[in-house]
Formats: C-alpha cells, structure tokens, sequence
C-alpha cells in the first residue's frame, strides 16, 4: 500500500484501506509534484519507489545539514540540467513528506501571506522542525479547565466558522478571523502510527502526541454533533478507535497548541451567529434580545394566523354566495316549472288568467 510505502511507521496499522484515501490521495499529489525532478533519479523506474528511495534517505540524515544530503542525492541523478537545484527540489519536497509540514528553501517562491518554514543549506532537517514548532519561552499558559463545549462542531454550527482540512501540520488549529476559517490536520492515522513510532519520525515526539490529543480534544470520540459534522464533510478519523488517547481537558496539556487553543476558547464568548444567537443562554447577556425576538416571532405568528383564518372565512364566504345564487336560480325554475304545470291544468288555468295569458 502507497501510505505504509512511504511511512514504514504505518506498516503495523491495522486499519481497512479507506482510512487511507484521503493520505494516499496527498501522496499522490506530492509526487506529481516532483516528478520532472524525479524523472533524472536513477534509484528506479517507478516514481513512487523513487521518492520511497528518498524519503528513506532524508529520515536517515535528518540530522546532518541539508547540504550534505544533497551531495547524496546528487550523485544519483543522471547528467544533464542543474543537477543541484534538481537535487534540493527533490529533498525539499521529500523532507516536507515525511515531515507532514511545508518546507522551503531560499530558492522557493511562494505567496507572501504564505507562513512555510524556511530549511537552510547549513542546517538540519530535525533542526528546522523544532525550531518551526517551538514556543516563545515567555509564554506561559495558566492551569485552566477547557469547557467541554468546546469542540469544533460547536464552533461551526453556532458561531459561523468553516474548517479547512490541512496536509501541513504547522497549520494545524490556525484560526483566519477575517475569514472564519479554522484549519485542522486531520491524519490522526499518520499521527498515531508515528507516535507509536517515534524513531521513525523526523518529527519530534511530542508535537507528534500533543496533536494527536487535540484531535480528541475538539472531536470527542461519541459526541453525536461531531460524529454529524465529520459525516457531512467526508472525514473518518473519528471511526479510528484504536487511535484515541482520552481527552485532556486543561490548557496545561497543551504546551504548543494550548495559545492557539485559548483562541479557540475565546471563541466560544463571541455571540453566536445565525438562527443560534436568538436562543436564549443563561450565561451570557443576550436574554433582553431574545425575548425581544421571541416576542415578535409570537406577534408575527399569530399575525400569519390571523390571515390564514381570514383568507379561509373569504373563501368560505365566497362559497357561500356561490350557492345561494345557485339556490335563488333553482327556486325560479321550480315556480317557472309549477306555473306551467298549472297553466296546463284545464281546471286551474281559468283561475289563473293573468299568469297563463303570459305563459301563452
């Protein structure tokens, strides 16, 4: 299988392969992505073992700097081109692989709103990433309980955020305000596997562990909303029994991610957007708007009543009329009828003369 390929960390997963479409469909891209730097690599004649051959290769030097492992990569590469600049876009794209983060060198060009960490030629790849994940040392985070409602379902549903789905760890919980967007990793099976096998990963361990608590922090294994939510947008990782964990529920678990899961928490004391901001809470002060919504949802139904009722009683009138003018023609011809039955009477007509005469 393509995943447990390119990780051997995930070779003792037990899981079907459809927990592995979405991973693999990642893998796939990447690939696409190198596969003019590739196509110069000698290692082999299929790009997947090739960029297998390479991953194995900057796991094994990820603690040498990044120019050393060039010079490797180089000499497998048939002549012909800029070999070095072949051979850097091969490793970077490798090194962000196996990493699950976006990587870039000095050479690359990205979007100036894009945040990648930048990999120098001096340094390691190991070197990079924990630098990349690491935390200001003046940030403390205080000892305080997470409120249970906090979840990301939650969040969708009752204060308008949308979540992107991100293959970059690094941008795993960054919150966009401005579009209200909240991006999640979500391949709890890479995180689970490489947790179990931390010296199979370039990754330092607790970043590795510490997402993987996150995922069962704001996705509660069981919580019916989430369950619906990750239903409807094509995710699986809550099904992933054997990967959860249990669920921290203090700020203090979270030595990397606990900022970014305070903004979350700040979050929930927004006021709710949508049909949910006009639903009483009795912890925040929105009871007087409310009332005044609820008060004229009562006033707006019976007004909607009232016309129903008074568009049946128009109908219901109009039926009315309808009949009585079919009843007042049917009594006209009854007496049109009896008078010419009379009329017709040789006994009756003569005491009859002035209606028989107009009869006749």
């Amino acid at each position: 299988m393509l995943c447990r390929l390119i990780w051997p960390a995930m070779s003792d997963e037990t899981y079907s392969d459809d927990h592995y479409h979405t991973l693999a469909a990642h893998v796939r891209y990447e690939i696409s992505r190198a596969e003019k730097a590739l196509a110069s690599f000698r290692a082999s004649d299929n790009e997947e073992r090739k960029m297998t051959t390479v991953l194995a290769h900057v796991r094994s030097s990820a603690h040498k700097p990044m120019y050393e492992g060039i010079d490797d990569i180089r000499l497998q590469i048939s002549g012909g081109g800029n070999m070095d600049e072949q051979a850097l876009e091969i490793m970077r794209l490798a090194a962000s692989l196996v990493s699950m983060t976006y990587l870039r060198t000095a050479e690359t060009r990205i979007p100036s709103e894009m945040r990648v960490a930048l990999w120098r030629l001096d340094v390691s790849l190991s070197e990079t990433l924990t630098t990349c994940f690491s935390t200001p040392h003046n940030t403390q985070l205080e000892s305080l309980p997470i409120p249970p409602e906090l979840t990301v379902s939650t969040l969708v549903a009752n204060h308008g955020y949308n979540v992107n789905w991100t293959n970059c760890l690094k941008q795993h919980l960054d919150i966009d305000r401005e579009s209200r967007v909240i991006s999640v990793f979500p391949h709890k099976i890479w995180l689970s596997a490489h947790t179990r096998s931390s010296d199979q990963c370039v990754m330092p361990a607790a970043i590795i562990g510490e997402a993987l608590d996150t995922l069962d922090l704001l996705f509660p294994h069981g919580n019916a909303p989430t369950e619906s939510f990750l239903e409807k947008q094509g995710q699986r990782f809550h099904k992933l029994a054997l990967c959860i964990r249990g669920r921290k529920s203090n700020l203090s678990d979270y030595p990397h991610w606990g900022k970014k899961i305070e903004d979350l928490m700040g979050i929930l004391h927004e006021p709710p957007v949508g049909f949910q901001q006009f639903l009483p809470r009795w912890d925040r002060p929105n009871l007087l708007e409310s009332a005044n919504f609820w008060i004229a949802v009562f006033v707006a139904g019976l007004a909607v009543i009232s016309f129903v009722f008074g568009l049946i009683a128009v109908i219901y009138a109009k039926e009315s009329l309808d009949i009585s003018k079919k009843s007042l023609r049917l009594t006209d011809l009854q007496y049109q009828l009896s008078l010419a039955q009379a009329c017709s009477d040789p006994e009756s007509a003569p005491l009859l003369p002035d209606w028989c005469r107009q009869e006749q």
